[in-house]
């Protein structure tokens, strides 16, 4: 226990400190980068959140996507997701896009009977 209270500590100063006449300039690029980082990130939750809002009911409305089974598939899919381990690069991406669409093809299989 005490090593995760440890994590909280206040750390000892640093070594390495920004000089004086640059800590102006250091502060104001660390807050202009918090910034973009923090708006390109809602940006993306945002769009993704609105295109499954928008998509989500004409495949309802078509029959391809049954809502009960959709909130399933996705929970399913989150689950499954969390077991495997997916390098976040070019590569992992892929393989997890293949993965999906593997997942996809296989309830689509399952479902269209």
């Amino acid at each position: 226990m005490a090593s995760f209270l440890d994590f909280f500590r206040i750390s000892s100063p640093s070594a390495a400190k920004v000089a004086p006449e640059n800590t102006d300039k250091v502060w104001k690029r660390s807050r202009f980068q918090s910034f973009i980082a923090i708006t390109f990130g809602y940006a993306l939750y945002y769009v993704c959140r609105m295109s499954m809002g928008v998509m989500k009911q004409p495949l309802i409305d078509a029959g391809l996507l049954n809502a009960a089974v959709y909130s399933q598939l996705c929970y399913e899919l989150a689950r499954d997701i969390e077991e495997q381990d997916f390098p976040w690069d070019d590569d992992g991406v892929k393989q997890l896009q293949s993965w999906l669409q593997s997942r996809y093809e296989a309830y689509c299989a399952a479902h269209s009977a």
